[in-house]
């Protein structure tokens, strides 16, 4: 549901709010006959997320090309996670286990209008991805579960259009501060390959990147953008199983540098509408 003002005044703002649920079913089999006869897995689980969230956004025009927004967003989610089986790993007892999280973000954001269709601007920002629960028990008796992941983001940069050329150029700076950042780990437990989430005290994540494009004629687009991180570690990380410190080191599947650029062509078709080609590199 959202609310939006019409937009002409100083002021526009933006109101609403978000709800979901979603369930899903799973039955997971597994049999080995070299190893055991029986089914090492048969079993049925569940999961049921709900989810909500209110906020509001305000864009506030200063004169003379500024520009000032902010927002602010309050999410609340809950987990439930359900499993029985009668394999030989499994266990026959219906086991259920639910957790909830709740969190505010807010944004602020200043932008200035130059003459010639150039946008500065520069923002800072608060994220949240909530945390989860699995019918797994640690050795304490708690379910195993995993915290929710906070962000702070700011970034810089400028936005810029220039149409009767056919170019737009985008380039920003920015820098992501995460506490608690998921992390997939996979290790094994007596032969069996064990998969569970973790949670990294601190990572740090800055860089630049840069994406541009050229309409020379209207039938044939040009466009590139590239991503550059020399810094993508994690500051503060004690892995929980087996307590192994990976503080130091890179994020997984965060390159230091990132391109692409491709080539598209279109050509009208009479009465058929329009026949296109693009040719990418990554």
């Amino acid at each position: 549901l959202h609310l939006a003002s019409a937009g002409e005044t100083r002021i526009d703002w933006l109101a609403g709010m978000y709800y979901y649920s979603g369930e899903s079913r799973e039955h997971f089999f597994q049999l080995l006959p070299l190893r055991n006869p029986r089914p090492l897995v048969d079993a049925d689980s569940t999961a049921d997320d709900t989810a909500w969230a209110v906020f509001g956004h305000a864009n506030l025009r200063l004169g003379g090309g500024w520009g000032l927004s902010g927002g602010l967003r309050f999410s609340a989610e809950e987990n439930e996670v359900s499993r029985i089986g009668t394999g030989v790993n499994d266990n026959p007892d219906l086991t259920v286990a639910a957790d909830r999280w709740s969190h505010p973000s807010w944004r602020l954001d200043l932008e200035y209008a130059a003459g010639s269709g150039v946008l500065y601007y520069a923002g800072l920002s608060t994220g949240f991805r909530s945390g989860g629960i699995t019918t797994e028990r640690l050795p304490g008796g708690e379910f195993d579960r995993y915290d929710p992941e906070d962000l702070l983001a700011f970034e810089v940069g400028m936005k810029s259009q220039w149409p009767e050329v056919g170019l737009a150029l985008d380039a920003a700076m920015f820098r992501y501060d995460f506490d608690n950042l998921q992390t997939l780990n996979r290790f094994f437990v007596d032969d069996a390959l064990v998969v569970d989430i973790d949670n990294a005290a601190r990572a740090e994540v800055y860089g630049i990147d840069a994406s541009a494009s050229l309409q020379p004629t209207e039938r044939l687009t040009l466009s590139a953008a590239f991503v550059w991180l020399p810094k993508r570690e994690y500051v503060e990380y004690i892995v929980s199983e087996g307590g192994g410190d990976l503080s130091g080191r890179e994020l997984p599947r965060a390159p230091e540098w990132s391109l692409i650029a491709s080539v598209t062509y279109r050509r009208p078709l009479t009465h058929r509408g329009e026949l296109s080609g693009r040719v990418e590199y990554s």
